[in-house]
């Protein structure tokens, strides 16, 4: 039996589990990864027993990181759902396209991280790409950053009725000039 075989008769077997054991697969094939990569980085090898056993310990303590869920949680989940229902992506309008971006920061020497996906006014996915931005000081600065890549790649691709969106109010105000930040001044004047 080929290996996708092998895999997809794992994934068919989720639905007919007990509750308890619904997860076990995806631990399962979790672990299966990480014995992989020992074999290959580490040359050790795992015995499929410690592997299986190692997904079933997963699974229960994954289990029970649920049962700690009080009311208070629930009702702060389903706060998220409504609150995830009135920020959904909105269509640009007819002509135009839209970029969303994002950029991570981090407080360690690394470069940050800066991404952006682009759809037009129909919804239709035309482009995302990621980039590795200089050592932003503040999460503020790794978020022009990545604003100023996405506007660099959306016009290197053609796009010229564009509109950004993010989710940094500062970043916003900043540009629109109804607040000023002088660490920031070059990053803004690049970005207009």
């Amino acid at each position: 039996m080929a290996f996708e075989d092998k895999l997809t008769a794992i994934i068919q077997q989720v639905p007919t589990l007990p509750d308890h054991l619904r997860h076990l697969p995806w631990w399962i094939l979790w672990r299966i990864w990480k014995c992989r990569n020992k074999m290959l980085f580490q040359n050790q090898t795992i015995h499929w027993r410690s592997t299986l056993q190692a997904a079933y310990f997963d699974t229960k303590e994954w289990l029970e990181a649920y049962q700690f869920l009080d009311t208070d949680n629930n009702r702060r989940s389903q706060n998220r759902n409504v609150e995830t229902q009135q920020h959904k992506w909105i269509r640009p309008p007819s002509g135009y396209t839209k970029c969303n971006y994002d950029g991570a920061f981090s407080n360690t020497e690394r470069g940050a991280k800066a991404g952006w996906i682009i759809r037009d006014d129909m919804g239709i996915f035309k482009g995302a790409a990621n980039a590795t931005i200089r050592y932003p000081k503040t999460a503020l600065e790794g978020e022009l950053q990545a604003l100023l890549f996405a506007i660099m790649n959306c016009w290197s691709k053609g796009h010229h009725k564009i509109l950004f969106e993010g989710d940094n109010i500062t970043v916003l105000k900043l540009i629109k000039g109804e607040t000023i930040n002088i660490d920031v001044t070059n990053w803004i004047k690049d970005i207009r």
